[in-house]
């Protein structure tokens, strides 16, 4: 066969495309092509068009592990000894079958312009493919673009017989080999790594020993002062629907795709003070001393009738609340509040509080009586109020960022019934339990989703207390063995110099000041 060479053009008519020719000097363009990208697909490979690169890359020969099956080695695979007295199964992937390259987003025109993909030339580096097209990843899916967490990819470089420290679920740091590991620098000032050999990210959120952890979802019930309950009860479902249910949910039902949840923390607090409306001053001069606020408040933060009035003094609030009978608007921007004193007890109760100057307004039993919160309790960080049974989107367009091992949409030949569903997925949380006798006012349901998934991104400490003030804008990258010592070498345009990065030291998603050489 002659030997051949992969070109990124680019155009003065603002186009670019990606291609193969022969190095004999014939005038043969091979194309490469993908599938077209529709939003929330899965390729087919049936409407392929051109790929717009900027950069190109591909690897040497390198040997991917392969599990036994019934005892043998897979079609494809080669017993190997190791030196325990053990043997496996080695995969060799010759030089040269996959072209990775970095999306030109200045031509592109498509909705996946940005970030770094990989092209099949097939498995015979000898009678390469004539149609290339995208690849696969090791699921058997077509693989999807590794982007960068911010900013665009500034560099490329793939290279075999590394190692990097991963830090996985059981918080214990492992130095692991990696087959062919690809690394992204990005204008953002973080450096990614990936599994180039698997054509997807690193996945650190999983077991040492079992692999991969599944999506899941943490529910923890709380007090008022977010001290723990000890009586923890199951009343939060989440769920994708479609999706498998989860096993190991903590106080919660769910239904989740691995691969898609967003990370977030959500707080339920059940007959909680609304945000705003808490700590208010009366006006005790008015006659009867009614309760005034402001119109804009009472709407947006949808006080009801049946939510209640707390009174409190700077020793601390009445222990009994007054239902509110019905709000009345007073045409000066006020909002007043009527109090529902037509139970006797509940009259006889608050009566020694009737002069505390302070007053707050806490959802009631009956309608809405959650508030949910994303993050910590705070005015900011408040959502809206929710019956019991009403679901909450969190989101309603979730695509697939990652794919986990059992991934089985768009295979070749393709499965079917497939566990997983095709996006966009809607993933909802509802609360199911609102009773006062298992809840008691300011109870709040913590709720952690936990994606699982955790890619291996790290950036460089350019504090005040950092000689590495300069290093904000990586360019280029390569990557080799030093001595048993692997070390990656970015070229840095912002301090006119390269750094040298310890890949078995440096710390995933954190600012990193050790392990790090500058050279200017």
């Amino acid at each position: 066969m002659t030997d051949s060479l992969v070109l990124a053009i680019r155009n003065v008519s603002g186009t670019s495309r990606l291609v193969r020719a022969a190095a004999d000097g014939a005038s043969v363009e091979i194309p490469y092509k993908r599938p077209r990208p529709v939003p929330y697909a899965v390729p087919t490979y049936t409407d392929l068009i051109d790929i717009p690169a900027r950069l190109v890359a591909t690897h040497p020969s390198f040997g991917v592990m392969k599990a036994k099956v019934d005892g043998k080695c897979p079609a494809g695979s080669e017993e190997k000894s190791q030196d325990a007295g053990t043997t496996v199964c080695i995969e060799t992937v010759p030089a040269g079958r996959f072209v990775y390259v970095v999306l030109d987003e200045l031509t592109c025109n498509s909705t996946d312009c940005e970030g770094v993909i990989a092209l099949d030339n097939g498995p015979d580096p000898l009678a390469p493919s004539t149609a290339p097209v995208l690849a696969r990843d090791i699921t058997g899916a077509p693989m999807l673009t590794l982007r960068p967490s911010a900013g665009l990819p500034t560099g490329l470089t793939l290279r075999t017989g590394l190692e990097v420290r991963e830090l996985l679920s059981d918080g214990v740091a492992y130095t692991t080999p990696v087959p062919l590991l690809g690394i992204v620098p990005s204008s953002s000032g973080e450096i990614t790594l990936f599994r180039a050999d698997e054509r997807r990210a690193f996945n650190l959120d999983r077991d040492p020993k079992t692999g991969p952890l599944k999506a899941s979802v943490a529910a923890e019930l709380r007090d008022s002062n977010e001290a723990v309950r000890a009586d923890q009860f199951q009343a939060i479902t989440v769920s994708e629907p479609g999706c498998p249910q989860v096993q190991d949910a903590t106080n919660a039902t769910a239904f989740l795709c691995s691969g898609t949840v967003p990370n977030g923390t959500y707080r339920f607090v059940f007959q909680g003070a609304l945000p705003g409306l808490t700590g208010l001053a009366r006006d005790l001069t008015v006659e009867e001393a009614p309760l005034l606020i402001e119109t804009t408040l009472a709407t947006s933060r949808g006080v009801v009738p049946g939510d209640s009035i707390v009174l409190a003094n700077n020793a601390g609030a009445c222990e009994t609340a007054i239902p509110i009978l019905r709000l009345e608007d007073q045409g000066n921007g006020l909002t007043r509040l009527y109090p529902d004193l037509s139970d006797p007890a509940i009259a006889t109760a608050v009566e020694p509080c009737a002069s505390y100057p302070l007053f707050s307004v806490r959802a009631g039993p009956n309608v809405k009586p959650y508030l949910l919160y994303a993050g910590a309790e705070s005015s900011d960080s408040f959502i809206q109020r929710l019956d019991v049974n009403e679901p909450y989107t969190v989101s309603s367009f979730l695509d697939y960022y990652a794919h986990p091992d059992d991934f089985d949409l768009g295979l070749d030949p393709p499965k079917s019934p497939t566990t997983y569903v095709p996006a966009p997925l809607t993933l909802t949380m509802t609360a199911t339990i609102g009773a006062q006798s298992r809840l008691v006012a300011g109870d709040r349901y913590v709720v952690t989703l936990l994606p699982r998934f955790r890619r291996f991104v790290f950036g460089v400490d350019t504090g005040s207390a950092s000689n590495l003030a300069v290093y904000t804008l990586p360019a280029s990258v390569v990557a080799t063995d030093v001595e048993g010592s692997s070390l990656a070498f970015i070229a840095y345009p912002s301090a006119d110099g390269i750094l040298q990065v310890a890949l078995e030291s440096i710390s995933d998603n954190a600012k990193n000041l050790q392990y790090l050489r500058a050279f200017q």
